[in-house]
Parts: C-alpha cells; sequence; structure tokens
C-alpha cells in the first residue's frame, strides 16, 4: 500500500513484514519526512529496536534536507568524525563509489569511538542494475548464541578499536582511489578507544557483540591470541541464520540500528555508480555488563584531509577576507623550523554527559568537533594534535599543566587559571574562551528550597576549585550569604548530578546539564543568573604555557587562529541551530541549549575578545593583571584575538551600569586620553574618538598578501577599519 506526500500517516497504518527470521523487516504504507506523528515516530523506532534493521521502498520524496529533517525526529544529528559532510549539509556523509564509498568489511559504524551513533539512516540515490546490496548481521542473536563459558569469557573482554589499520591486509583489492581516501581522510585523525566486547544495549537490556573490522586487539592478549579469540567470536555474528540481505533499488531507505547490527556492503558491481547517502544519529558511551563505560584512550592529527572546494573559500568571500586577516598573525611571529615531529597538547576542563569526551557551550567545542586545530597543521608534516578532557575539570587540568603535560589549556575557568599561575604555573593568557555563562541552582522536585537564601544550613554539591566555585561565592554574596552558611559537598559535575537525583545533596550549582533533567522532572530549578544579574556568570580562558609559546610562536600562532575562527563560526547567529547540534555530541539534547541561550546572542558568551569586562573580573577574581599577561607578549596576543573578531565585541548587553566593552585601542593621536572610569568593579563608558569609515564598495586598505612576514601589526584601528569593510 502507498499512499500520497499530503497524507499524514498513523501507526495503524503501517505495515510490517518480516525479510528474515532474526533480523530485518520491510514498513510500507509511509512515506518518511519531519512531519510525522510523533506516535508514529514511535512505531518506526519500536520496530526498529525488534528487528534491527528495517526497510522503506519508494522514498522518492526525500530530499538530503528531507532526509536529515525526517532524521531529528529519532534522535541528534552527528557527522562523522573524520569524513567531509555533503557540500550543503550540516551532517550527510555521501558514500560514492567513485569516491572510495566501498565499505567491503564487516563493521558497527564509528566505534573508534567512544560514543559511536546508535541509529544510521541510508538512502539509494544511485544504484547499479547488478550488484551492490548490503548484508547486516544481528549481533544481539550472536551473543545469544554463544556457549555459556564463551559468553562468560566475552562478558570479560575489552578490545581496542582505531580507524588506523592495514587497509591493504583487510581490503587487497581496493582500488587506488579507495587506499587513497582512507590515508587522506578516514584516518586523517586517528582514534583509539576500548569498548567492552559485549554491551548492554540502553533502550531493550540486550546483550550485543561490538567487534567488526576497527577491532585491533584485545586488551591484555597478544596480536597473535587476539586475532584467533576475534576469528571465533565473529564468525558466530557471521553465521548466514543471523543475517539479512537486501537487494536496493533507487529511493530506497534503510534504517538500522547501530547498536546491535554489523553491516557489509557488496563489492560486485565493478565500475558501476553507487551512491548513497547516510545520516548517523548520536549515540550513548557502551557500558559493560558490570558497568563499566567505553573510553577514548587517545586521538592525534596524522596525515591532512583536503576538505572538498567550497565556495565560502574562493577569492574574494568574506571568509577568505577574514582568513587574510587572520593569516596576520603569522607575520608578528618569527618563523621556525618544524621538528620531526609536532605534538600539539590542548586540555579542556570538562567532559561531556557520561564523561564523553566533548565539550559544549563554547567555542572550544566547535574548534574540537570541526578540527579547527587540525586543519591549521596540514602544512606541517608529522603534526599530531592531541585532545585530553578532564572529569576533575581546573584542578585536574593544572596538574597536567604542572606535570608538562599539555601546552594549551582551552577553556580554563578564572579560577584555576589564577590559583596556578600564584603556585608558580608559567602560563599566558590568550583569549577569553567563555564569558556570562550562566549558573543554574537545582534541587529534587520535591524539594521545599525555593530560594538562594533558603540555602542556609543545607548540603549543597559544588565543584571546588573551578569556576563554578568562585561564581558561587559571588551569587552567594549577593543574596547575604557566604561559603561559611552552606555544607558545601565538592563534586565533579557528573557526580553532582548523581547525587542530588539520588538525594545524597539537597541542591547542587552548575550550567545547562541540569535544563534537561529539569525538562524531564528529575530535577528543579529554582535559580538561574539569566534572571538575575548576568554578570555573576562564570568565565574562562585560553592558555598556553609559557614554555611552548617561546619555543614554538608560530604554533601558537596557529592554535589561536583556529580557535578565533571556531568562535567566528559559533558567534554567527546563522549557524544557531548548527552549534547546538555540534554541542550535543556530548550528552544533552539541542533543546537544552535553545533554553540557555535564549534571548541571548551567541556572541555575548562565545567571543574571545579581551574586554574590559574581563580584565575587571578577573581582578576581582583576585589576578592582577600582571599574574595573567606578564609581558608585552601577552598583550599582543589578546590585541591579536580582538584585531580578528570585532564582530563579535560590541552589541553585548549592558549589565547594569557596567559597559562591558572597549573594542579596540585608539590611534596613536587619541592615546593618553582616559578610556574609562573605574569605581571597583563599575566601567563607564568614555566616547571614543571618531575613527575613519569606508563608503560600501569602496577597496579596502592594502594588507600584507597571505603569508608575508611582518615586523610588526598595522595600527589596530587601521586593521579595524580594514575588518568593517571585510564584514
Amino acid at each position: 500500500m502507498t499512499i500520497s506526500t499530503q497524507t499524514r500517516p498513523t501507526a495503524s497504518s503501517l505495515t510490517i513484514k518480516p525479510v528474515a527470521a532474526r533480523i530485518g523487516a520491510e514498513i510500507g504504507g509511509i512515506k518518511l519526512s519531519g512531519d510525522l506523528s510523533g506516535e508514529t515516530i514511535a512505531a518506526i523506532n519500536a520496530a526498529l529496536l525488534q528487528h534491527k534493521v528495517i526497510f522503506f521502498r519508494d522514498q522518492d520524496q526525500l530530499t538530503d534536507a528531507e532526509q536529515e529533517r525526517f532524521s531529528k525526529r529519532l534522535g541528534n544529528l552527528v557527522p562523522h568524525p573524520t569524513e567531509h559532510v555533503r557540500n550543503g549539509t550540516p551532517s550527510i556523509l555521501e558514500l560514492d563509489s567513485s569516491r572510495g564509498g566501498r565499505a567491503d568489511a564487516w563493521h558497527t559504524d564509528v566505534t573508534f569511538v567512544d560514543a559511536y551513533p546508535k541509529i544510521s539512516i541510508l538512502r539509494g540515490v544511485t544504484i547499479p542494475e547488478v550488484g551492490g546490496d548490503t548484508v547486516w548481521s544481528n549481533t544481539v542473536a550472536a551473543y545469544d548464541s554463544l556457549p555459556p563459558a564463551l559468553k562468560a569469557t566475552a562478558e570479560q573482554l575489552w578490545a581496542t578499536h582505531s580507524n588506523a589499520y592495514d587497509y591493504a591486509a583487510q581490503r587487497p583489492h581496493a582500488s587506488e582511489a579507495d587506499r587513497r581516501h582512507y590515508e587522506e581522510v578516514f584516518a586523517s585523525t586517528v582514534y583509539e578507544t576500548d569498548h567492552p566486547v559485549v554491551r548492554v544495549h540502553p533502550e531493550t537490556g540486550e546483550r550485543s557483540l561490538i567487534l567488526g573490522s576497527f577491532v585491533q586487539r584485545f586488551v591484555g592478549y597478544s596480536k597473535s591470541d587476539s586475532e584467533q579469540l576475534y576469528a571465533l567470536l565473529q564468525s558466530h555474528v557471521l553465521r548466514i541464520e543471523n543475517t539479512v540481505r537486501w537487494r536496493w533499488r533507487e529511493n530506497d531507505v534503510a534504517i538500522w540500528d547501530n547498536r546491535a547490527t554489523q553491516h557489509y556492503a557488496v563489492n560486485d558491481y565493478g565500475d558501476r555508480a553507487r551512491v548513497v547517502r547516510r545520516t548517523t544519529l548520536d549515540g550513548d558511551v557502551p557500558v559493560s555488563v558490570d558497568g563499566r563505560h567505553s573510553v577514548t584512550a587517545r586521538s592525534w592529527f596524522a596525515t591532512p584531509s583536503p576538505a572538498p572546494p567550497d565556495p565560502s573559500l574562493q577569492p574574494g568571500s568574506s571568509l577568505m577576507k577574514f582568513a587574510h586577516i587572520a593569516a596576520l598573525i603569522g607575520g608578528l611571529l618569527a618563523s621556525a623550523p618544524a621538528s620531526a615531529e609536532t605534538l600539539i597538547r590542548i586540555g579542556y576542563p570538562g567532559t561531556g554527559i557520561d564523561d564523553r569526551p566533548y565539550a559544549y557551550g563554547d567555542y572550544v567545542a566547535v574548534a574540537n568537533v570541526q578540527k579547527l586545530v587540525e586543519a591549521e597543521f596540514k602544512d606541517v608534516p608529522d603534526a599530531k594534535i592531541t585532545w585530553t578532557f578532564f572529569r576533575g575539570a581546573g584542578p585536574a587540568l593544572n596538574e597536567s599543566l604542572a606535570a608538562g603535560q599539555l601546552d594549551f589549556a582551552a577553556g580554563l575557568g578564572d579560577l584555576p587559571s589564577i590559583v596556578g599561575r600564584s603556585r608558580g604555573l608559567q602560563t599566558k593568557y590568550l583569549a577569553s574562551a567563555g564569558s556570562h555563562d550562566a549558573l543554574y541552582l537545582a534541587v529534587p522536585p520535591d524539594s521545599q528550597l525555593k530560594t538562594v537564601e533558603d540555602l542556609k544550613g543545607h548540603k549543597v554539591a559544588q565543584f571546588r576549585g573551578t569556576n563554578l566555585q568562585i561564581a558561587t561565592d559571588r551569587v552567594l554574596e549577593k543574596h547575604g550569604l557566604a561559603e561559611k552558611d552552606i555544607r558545601f559537598v565538592s563534586l565533579d559535575s557528573n557526580s553532582a548530578t548523581a547525587a542530588l537525583i539520588s538525594g545524597n545533596v539537597e541542591a547542587s550549582f552548575g550550567g545547562s546539564e541540569y535544563l534537561d533533567l529539569a525538562k524531564r522532572g528529575a530535577v528543579k530549578i529554582i535559580y538561574s543568573t539569566k534572571n538575575d544579574d548576568p554578570t555573576l556568570g562564570r568565565n574562562a580562558g585560553l592558555l598556553v604555557t609559557a614554555e611552548f609559546e617561546k619555543a614554538h610562536p608560530e604554533f601558537t600562532a596557529k592554535v589561536v587562529r583556529a580557535f578565533v575562527k571556531g568562535a567566528r563560526f559559533g558567534s554567527d547567529e546563522a549557524n544557531r541551530q548548527a552549534v547546538f547540534e555540534l554541542w550535543s555530541k556530548a550528552g544533552l539534547p539541542v533543546e537544552s541549549f535553545e533554553a540557555d541561550f535564549k534571548d541571548e546572542r551567541l556572541a555575548h558568551r562565545l567571543s574571545p575578545v579581551v574586554d574590559d569586562f574581563i580584565m575587571a573580573r578577573y581582578k576581582r577574581s583576585g589576578g592582577a593583571r600582571q599574574s595573567l599577561w606578564p609581558d608585552q607578549e601577552g598583550r599582543r596576543h589578546r590585541q591579536l584575538v580582538r584585531d580578528q573578531v570585532p564582530q563579535a565585541g560590541p552589541g553585548r548587553p549592558e549589565a547594569r551600569e557596567l559597559l562591558v566593552h572597549l573594542r579596540l585601542e585608539r590611534p596613536e593621536s587619541d592615546r593618553g586620553r582616559s578610556r574609562t572610569h573605574q569605581s571597583g568593579e563599575q566601567l563607564r563608558w568614555a566616547p571614543a574618538t571618531a575613527r575613519p569609515r569606508l563608503a560600501m564598495g569602496t577597496a579596502p586598505p592594502v594588507l600584507p598578501p597571505i603569508g608575508a612576514a611582518s615586523s610588526r601589526l598595522p595600527a589596530p584601528w587601521f586593521l579595524a577599519w580594514w575588518c568593517r569593510w571585510a564584514f
């Protein structure tokens, strides 16, 4: 039965026909779209959980955009961690047989990261007349088929998955295009993740095997033993009775539960064209039968990954004008030859939900997911970029800085950065990496606590030693309380959430992670700085070790440039939804960010500009200017950021008598005049001398060509003048 696109199908109108006994069903009576009812979406999801993979014929109404709209009804879209998305789409991966898109190895999608996709949705665009089928296997049935002794062994095993493997050995008949695609794109950033061999499905409770071609070895086993053990377990996955084979037609759609299947694209169609387009939905971190979570051991930038041509990168585009500006950084710093191995070690003070290695709520997360730092180093041979996410937040990150294990601290809060300097850490502040971040006070749903004042004498979770502590102290001070009035318990954000839900604490201060819990009724939010004084929020910065900056000034410039590009993308209101979806990789739903940023411009928090407001905040927090920016070099980096992102400066809302911005330094002729009047923390505006402006259509001033060396930066007002033309 086929229905028209004008008909709104219901769950009762669906026809579900099993294709094989243990896996696979074809669903009819429906046209997929983003407008399906919640009841119908629930019926599709239920069929998926039961049959593991479901098929839909004749979905010719689906475009790229509509495929993404429909996909978002089932979960949060997530792009592939290394492959380029299709131009004009935020998440679609196009698998074109002529460009290396032949997945002829048994695998579960993207298991080389910890929170690999929960669902994949594949649409047939160009299908060969003969060949090109896909085979799926039910990994739940494979686990169930294991004899008891082997089940017990499998449940104790952990396997290391990676996208760096012996490609020639696994695919000896691959074409040169396939091999080149693997080396230049698929393995451009290398990941290694340890997964339990047996995971517990978060929705059904079923146990399934996590195996496939990304497995490199079993933890604690030799290579030869790992190969034999893998072959034994994988043989149960490949038993014919556990599989289903689908003969594709154009406009077919296949949806599979990536947590309970493996699949194999049969490469039997020669040089005939085969094009399919895939969306994937953000998954959870697998949990073993004994409650342990998967963990990404490491990731690093391996080889350059050239992106497909993008119109925004053509000469004359605004992005290229921006790149022209950003390239001035390179001229500021003396060149130094690259070492045999360039290691850039970046630390972030926090994790996502369930300790996912992702940031959220700032431009650091944008730069991380979009791999902007890695892209800046594509011209540096043997460059390796490592990211470490610290559950222990700022204090743990400071320990790694002190041990010489990091070069950059991205998003380090004001309190830990000041504490680190006071204890001898030689770091330099490069840019603001988050300001005005909202603070929320959550309590159990049945709590009698209603205000901040009610906290007196109660047991409250607070992450000590972080910018959360200093922001909390400001809130308490404003409401007539101090730390001594509260029974504080120091817990990291994930532990604080668990303690709050379990009743082990009576309240907890935190961030946007509580918005989703409040929506689900797990907690109640009784206070937010968004509804009080926005200057009470949290602040963070981007820091570099003095040793690294001195040894590698040109690499420091590259990192600054990458993060500023992330800030530029993240501050653009046109990217609002895309930024929220990107942040959702950390495990929070998009709706949480929509609520957190309601009635607030992105640039209000994501600007990297070090303005007077940021300076005053750090001074009040106990850090003098000299402790953060001890020399002219620090001021130069600060000016670089201000020069690159002038559009993020103006327009921040006033907070009472605080006017937070003097965007750029004045021309030399205007130096010496009082810029601000300071009384405590209050900064009042002193009118700036008018600067020259260009009429629309006028050519910009001539700047040095990209990459040209320069002994000094043009006057800041002159560069700002050029920026106004560029944007």
